[in-house]
């Protein structure tokens, strides 16, 4: 399970409008359904037992603590008792400590801060941090945000624009022909119109950037974050754990984004708690809304309270990757939940096993906490239940199905039918034989959404709807206990839910498991059953035979023969029960079956310790299909109270594949909306891919179909195992569908017309398996081999044969260059007994040469069963300047386009055993790079052709049962982005094109084939020399001389600072001493002055040195030489002119030193208030004649718009007042130097001339985000 995500879905509804009003009532039990799981008739008879009392934690998106419907309980209590943001994806880092100066102080957003006046500060040490609003605001927030603010934006620029377009056609009206200064006033005109035009092309909205403060009052930590940018927190909400105090604010009118703050980690962290999607506060409104105005929306529990805990993670759209459910199980223990909702799944390649499972199934089993989620929206197929809910038997796992009413209320269906499942509800049984979902309820509503959404509710759909449906439920079950002071336990509640559950006719119960909940009848159960001890026993049924939790069969070679399974049957007390009554216990038991194809004996006598008992499943005889069935055992003492534990039993019974015919399996199908077609095919040996075609016949309207395959292949999950397609068809249609198979394995082939899409459908299915079978599945090409053979087999019968193939991908391996552990000391991260949780966190750093799509595999990542034993698994990625690039754990979610450049991936990954950490410190990150150009592949049927150049391999027929091999040459050249040691990686395809087929059909990929890059010979041409080379015929003495002089001038370099200043002066003296021209010496003393730090202290100085510098080099020597075609192959005149070269570079260099220092000189007079004005003007204009002479003689030398003086240019036209101009020309430096920080510096103050003010604002935003200080929190 890679990642889990929300399993619900918000539906927009276009409603045919009747010709006539007419007076029907409105079904309004339909909006959010009540009546089908008996909560009406609970609550008319219990009105008081409305969730009072109950406090249910919702893992979730997050909740809006101010949405409609969630404010107070049906009793006036605050609805929403706790807010957390379990994944961390809102967390701060406040750790800098901060005292304030001169009465102020000043936010790290730069602004100068006015905080609170009533604000008490114990120790006066403030706690300073910054967030940027769309690191928090859930994506579709941020898509409307950038949508409003553009406009107001556009309407700004619009008007600059037209403004100086109209001023561009008065200046040529005035001036129709202009020349020298005119034409260059033009060309500025004309550059701001062009720089708005291409500010906005590029313009990207930063957001709100928010300023945050924390500090201890001497009781408590305290936060406020300035919601209008404006430095002020007079108007800000000061607030501290909302746990406390219960205070929540906005973020504005706009946003309509509400949060709530936590304080870790002694101030350290602040956690904003956003929600990162509407889906949370939905679920939320299902479980217990409470209108005393309007009681028809309420929820399910109106009485109930509500601690919602973010397991949704910002970074990662909204999916969950564990952190969020730990730290959720903590919350649930500090708030004393009965009750956790979690409407989050995901596929799983082990069901009932991982760490965060057993997490889970403690919550449940050791502290009583019942524990409801949905079973998944992967049906209509079956064994598609997800993780946590379907998949886990400690938890109650839902299904979805809707009802007669709801289809009238929600989905205003003019054609209503019986009550069924939904066609994407998941269905079990899971891989390890348990049953998969518990129960069903209602999986669509019409509840509370965020207020953000600008709506006061909506209608979703899913097994995320139907789970806070059932939560809700139990929450009215639990408050009507608490009322009548009785005991309960997960395990007393789930059973009595199962034992009364209401089947609905014609729905299997692999999508409703044991029916609809009934809580009327449950609540009837257990307060008829409150004395038996034994409804709070775990009954815990293992296959000791085959595995897993049930008898499950589905391949050839189980359902062929009888299979004897041992059955054990666990009686399970809770670890602080009383031994000796562990010692008393014994119950007798009947043992039913009503199949007849189940051997089992009649009775079992359990104690503590358990018992197991034999039975022989004979599915031999039984037809093709699917068979359930379950043995069921009753206490003998008390049989009305219905099973005390059941063994699900299934048998899949595949059909057999005749494959002498063109088509392999034919069927005619008749559909109605729901209906579902299953057929379980024995997929023959040897096939690798089926095409399935679809024809209907006359027909109205269109129909939305779905094919569904699933096979059980060890090791994968049934998403991994299979493919789910929404076909739309009309009448007299046909459509392909092509999918991966695997040859030996029975699969399913689900054909279900969807639920509401209304009309009978006649379809004939045909379905042609195929096989081209190479001998290695997976391909690696040996770089140490001219070519690679792979021997190809058609076992099914004549294939066209054609291969083809390429590679995409260059996978670089990199060490980690940092690696650390670190205690978590925060209570959100202690689990119970005192186990700590600890965190590593790995740094990456690679290089880019060119543009690419990089996606980051870390080794950890790429297995998804470590999703399911490791929390986070969460890689973020930053430039050199540390700015946030992107986020990601593994897979194709995880790719962004990145820029040539330097960059530092960081890894993060927590568990609660050290030592397990510890054991990373060395692991590699895969770097996939996508090729700018794929290394397509080639073949042949002879391996001499791959040297001499001959034909490839002839495409053809390939006879059924025949074998050809296939020669690959080794592809030559590597490309430019490979190194040696880099594995290439790609898809090699043995069968004819993708493009034959009918419709929407295509064959799947090829199989997959690397290859690791081999060393790369780089052959040195020798140079054949000159005849002219002589020897230096210098003394040993002089040439020692010059070699302790240049040691002295390298010594020099090393002693720019300010502090070196006395050695520095001392050695060049030695040398100018002896040589007063030597020019190594005179440079090294202008670049000392020049030097970054201390440079606008030494201008006149700099002026001067450069002078000296420029005056030592023969400028006419210079201007002759290069005057003359130099011969290549003179090695002395080559010499020549490298030693030219070296002093035209130190004349170059000397002049753009001379001209900045010239150009700052001119600003500090321009600006210094302290001069007379005349003089300063006066002044100001003789360095300007300065500055206009050097660059003048600059470009005698130099292209001065190259990159290495551009900026002397940008100040000149900038000192003329051409400031567009000199912005455009910075504009496409900052393009080539995106994380030279003065560059952006100098933008912002050109901006700010042209008075620009938005644009300043603009920039300087985009400055807080593109050189952060610190890297961000995981």
């Amino acid at each position: 399970m890679t990642y889990r995500y929300c399993l619900g879905l918000a539906i927009t509804l276009t409603l045919a409008m009747p010709a006539q009003p007419n007076s029907e009532t409105f079904p309004l039990q339909g909006i959010l359904p009540k009546e089908e799981t008996g909560a009406i008739r609970f609550l008319e008879e219990h009105p008081i037992y409305d969730g009072r009392g109950v406090t249910v934690a919702i893992f979730d998106t997050g909740v809006d603590p101010g949405a409609p419907g969630l404010q107070t309980t049906s009793n006036g209590q605050p609805k929403i008792v706790d807010v957390v943001d379990g994944s961390g994806s809102g967390d701060v880092d406040m750790s800098e400590k901060f005292e304030i100066a001169d009465n102020s102080l000043t936010g790290l957003t730069g602004r100068t801060l006015k905080l609170g006046s009533d604000w008490k500060n114990k120790n006066a040490e403030w706690r300073l941090g910054i967030k940027a609003a769309y690191e928090l605001f859930p994506s579709s927030l941020v898509s409307r945000l950038k949508s409003e603010r553009k406009k107001e934006w556009d309407k700004k620029q619009h008007e600059r624009s037209a403004y100086l377009q109209a001023k561009l056609a008065e200046f040529d009206e005035a001036n129709p022909s202009p020349k020298g200064d005119k034409k260059k006033a033009r060309a500025e005109i004309q550059a701001k119109i062009d720089l708005i035009s291409t500010l906005n092309n590029n313009f990207n909205d930063p957001g709100p950037i928010y300023d945050c403060v924390a500090f201890n009052d001497g009781k408590v930590w305290r936060a406020a974050v300035d919601t209008d940018e404006d430095g002020d927190f007079n108007d800000e909400k000061l607030m501290t754990n909302f746990r406390a105090e219960r205070q929540w604010a906005s973020f504005g009118k706009q946003s309509m984004m509400n949060f709530a703050l936590n304080i870790y980690d002694d101030g350290d962290t602040l956690s904003i708690v956003t929600d990162v999607g509407a889906h949370g506060t939905h679920v939320a409104g299902i479980v217990a809304a409470n209108y005393p105005e309007k009681p028809e929306l309420n929820g399910i529990a109106p009485g109930a309270q509500i601690v919602s805990v973010k397991i949704g993670d910002r970074r990662m759209g909204s999916s969950s990757m564990g952190t969020g459910e730990v730290r959720g199980l903590v919350a649930v223990l500090e708030n004393k939940c009965q009750l956790i909702n979690m409407s989050y799944g995901g596929p799983t390649q082990d069901p009932n096993d991982g760490r965060l499972t057993k997490l889970y199934s403690e919550i449940v089993n050791k502290h009583g906490v019942i524990f409801v989620a949905s079973a998944g929206n992967s049906g209509p197929a079956l064994s598609t239940v997800g993780s946590p809910g379907g998949t886990t038997s400690a938890l109650f796992g839902i299904g979805a199905y809707v009802s007669p009413t709801m289809m009238e209320a929600q989905y205003s269906l003019r054609e209503t039918m019986p009550a069924i499942q939904y066609t994407w509800s998941s269905r079990g049984p899971t891989f390890d034989g348990n049953l998969g979902v518990d129960f069903t309820a209602p999986g669509g509503a019409i509840a509370p959404v965020s207020n953000w959404t600008l709506q006061g509710n909506m209608m979703m759909n899913g097994t995320s709807m139907s789970s806070p449906s059932a939560c809700g439920g139990i929450a009215l079950l639990l408050s009507g206990l608490k009322h009548q002071k009785q005991k309960w336990s997960p395990h007393r509640i789930k059973r009595a839910i199962v034992n009364t559950a209401k089947q609905i006719p014609n729905v299997e119960r692999f999508a409703q498991g044991h029916g609809v909940l009934q809580i009327d009848k449950a609540f009837d159960y257990l307060v008829t059953n409150k004395n038996s001890k034994d409804h709070d026993l775990r009954f815990v049924i293992s296959n000791r035979s085959q595995g897993g939790r049930g008898v499950y069969l589905r391949e050839a070679f189980n359902t062929d023969r009888a299979v004897s399974s041992t059955i054990v049957v666990t009686p399970t007390f809770h670890e602080d029960e009383d031994n000796a009554e562990k010692v008393a216990f014994e119950m007798r038991i009947n043992l039913e079956c009503n199949a007849p194809w189940i051997d089992h004996p009649k009775h079992v006598v359990l104690m503590h310790g358990g018992r197991n008992f034999s039975i022989k499943t004979n599915p031999q005889s039984l037809t093709t299909g699917m068979h359930f069935t379950e043995i069921t055992g009753y206490d003998t003492d008390n049989p009305e109270r219905g099973p005390v534990f059941r063994v699900p039993i299934t048998v899949l019974k595949g059909e057999q594949i005749e494959t002498s015919k063109n088509v392999h399996w034919s069927k005619k199908i008749t559909l109605n909306p729901g209906y579902i077609d299953r057929n379980f095919l024995q997929v023959p040996n040897g096939a690798t891919w089926a095409d399935v075609t679809f024809t209907t016949g006359d027909m109205d309207g269109l129909r939305r179909i779905v094919m569904h395959t699933v096979q059980e292949i060890p090791g994968q999950s049934f998403s991994e195992s299979g493919t789910r397609e929404y076909i739309t068809m009309r009448d007299n249609d046909t459509q392909v569908q092509s999918f991966e198979v695997t040859g030996g394995r029975t699969i399913e082939l689900a054909i279900a017309q969807f639920w509401s899409s209304l009309g009978k459908t006649e379809l004939t299915v045909n379905a042609t398996f195929h096989g081209i079978k190479p001998d290695s599945h997976s391909l690696h090409i040996d770089a140490a081999r001219l070519v690679t053979k792979v021997d190809i087999t058609a076992p099914l019968g004549t294939e066209a044969v054609d291969p083809s193939g390429s590679f995409k991908i260059v996978r670089k391996t990199i060490a980690p260059s940092n690696f650390k552990t670190r205690p978590l000391t925060d209570p959100r991260d202690s689990l119970p007994s005192n186990r700590r949780i600890y965190e590593a966190e790995l740094s990456y750093s690679f290089s880019l040469s060119k543009k690419t799509t990089v996606t980051p595999q870390p080794a950890l990542a790429l297995e998804d069963q470590f999703h399911e034993s490791w929390e986070s698994l969460i890689w973020m990625l930053y430039d050199k300047s540390k700015r946030f690039i992107a986020s990601g754990s593994s897979g194709s979610r995880g790719s962004s386009s990145l820029s040539k450049g330097d960059y530092i991936l960081k890894f993060h990954v927590r568990n609660h055993e050290l030592k397990h950490l510890k054991k990373l410190k060395d692991m590699p990150l895969n770097l996939d790079l996508k090729l700018a150009k794929p290394i397509s592949l080639k073949f042949h049927n002879d391996p001499n052709d791959a040297i001499t150049g001959g034909n490839g391999f002839p495409s053809g027929a390939l006879g059924g049962g025949n074998q050809t091999r296939i020669y690959i040459e080794q592809p030559s050249p590597m490309p430019t982005e490979a190194s040696t040691g880099d594995v290439l990686l790609g898809s090699i395809s043995y069968g004819q094109s993708k493009s034959n087929l009918i419709g929407s059909g295509k064959k799947p990929d090829g199989f997959p084939i690397s290859m690791r890059v081999p060393p790369i010979n780089k052959v040195k041409t020798k140079s054949s020399g000159s005849k002219n080379n002589k020897k230096d015929k210098k003394p040993e003495t002089e040439r020692l001389a010059e070699a302790i002089r240049d040691l002295k001038v390298a010594r020099l370099t090393k002693l720019h600072g300010e502090k070196n200043s006395e050695n520095f002066d001392l050695i060049a003296k030695e040398i100018l001493t002896v040589d007063p021209d030597y020019l190594p010496v005179l440079v090294e003393q202008l670049r000392r002055l020049d030097g970054e730090t201390n440079r606008k202290k030494h201008l006149k100085e700099i002026i001067t040195a450069a002078d000296v510098v420029i005056n030592k080099i023969d400028t006419e020597t210079l201007a002759k030489h290069y005057g003359i075609k130099l011969n290549q192959d003179d090695d002395i005149a080559q010499a020549e002119r490298k030693k030219i070269d070296k002093k035209l570079n130190t004349l170059t260099d000397a002049l753009y030193r001379k001209g900045r220092a010239l150009g700052y000189l001119e600003t500090q007079l321009r600006e210094n208030e302290e001069i007379n004005a005349d003089i300063r003007k006066t002044r100001a204009l003789e360095v300007k004649d300065k500055f206009e002479a050097n660059f003048s003689e600059l470009q005698k030398w130099a292209e001065t718009k190259d990159d290495k003086f551009d900026l002397l240019h940008i100040r000149r036209e900038n000192m003329h007042g051409r400031i567009a101009t000199a912005l455009k020309m910075l504009n496409e430096k900052i393009k080539r130097l995106p994380h030279d920080k003065k560059l952006y510096k100098k933008r912002i103050r050109l901006l700010g001339e042209l008075e620009w003010n938005e644009w300043v604002a603009h920039e300087k935003k985009w400055q807080i985000l593109r050189f952060p200080t610190k890297y961000q929190l995981f």
